[in-house]
């Protein structure tokens, strides 16, 4: 869904994290959990399909448009997410693509995600789901470690067979509050996101 700021706060330095355990973000109403499988782990997630799909496939749409990532990405579109178009996609599946081959040239380089007033776009891992401490929803398959910021990066890291990516973990910075916070803004256009509160 793209950084959401002011959410969460670190509580360590920059350190090496574990890939193994890792989940991807849940987030009620938006999350297609059947094409995630009921499983948000790393290791099952769309975005490591999707770059196994790549080093085999080279970057062919009539391929990748058959893949959970894109229907992931389409399913957006149909949400109100209107810049989700299949151009749209296809660039940014390219951009995933480019984090990886830059991760297998020159490993992984914190500077390279650093904006141009400085700002740090670290890899942010919560130890508990962002929806279940904020907002006490639990489901099954909200279950480890889960990546708040950097999927793409550590998907990357996955496919390239590391153990673990250089992150800062992180904790919910207003937990049990219920407040909506940066996501209200950022998931406005979805009918209904809120009815469950």
């Amino acid at each position: 869904m793209g950084i959401v700021d002011g959410e969460i706060r670190p509580i360590s330095k920059l350190v090496d994290i574990p890939l193994a355990g890792l989940h991807y973000q849940y987030i009620h109403g938006v999350t297609p959990i059947d094409i995630w499988q009921h499983d948000m782990s790393l290791e099952n997630s769309p975005h490591v399909e999707l770059l196994f799909t790549i080093k085999k496939h080279g970057l062919a749409w009539d391929v990748l448009k058959h893949t959970r990532y894109v229907a992931e990405r389409r399913l957006r579109m149909k949400l109100g997410f209107a810049h989700w178009t299949d151009e749209y996609i296809m660039k940014h599946i390219a951009r995933r693509w480019a984090t990886y081959r830059s991760m297998k040239k020159r490993g992984y380089k914190p500077k390279l995600y650093t904006l141009k007033d400085g700002t740090k776009l670290d890899v942010r891992i919560l130890r508990e789901p962002f929806w279940l401490s904020r907002f006490g929803h639990n489901e099954d398959w909200l279950g480890g470690c889960e990546i708040f910021d950097g999927g793409g990066r550590s998907a990357a890291a996955f496919v390239l067979g590391w153990d673990s990516i250089p992150g800062r973990w992180c904790e919910d910075a207003k937990p049990g509050s219920k407040d909506k916070g940066g996501f209200e803004e950022k998931l406005v256009v979805v009918k209904g996101v809120w009815d469950w509160l």
